[in-house]
């Protein structure tokens, strides 16, 4: 059960780093200097992380 939870979890992460990683290449094209995409970037990361911390609440 962990193992299936854990792959659906780093299947989960990588999509939202690649649809990151395009936003991140849409932007720069617009914008050099991109500082609210950096912004956003670091508080998804953070949400990724608390997301995280959360399941592995429930799961113990």
């Amino acid at each position: 059960m962990s193992n299936k939870s854990k792959d659906l979890f780093q299947t989960r992460i990588g999509q939202q780093m690649k649809a990151e990683r395009d936003r991140n290449h849409k932007s720069n094209k617009k914008k050099p200097k991109n500082t609210i995409g950096t912004l956003m970037s670091i508080i998804i990361g953070g949400s990724v992380i608390f997301g995280l911390l959360r399941i592995l609440v429930m799961l113990f």
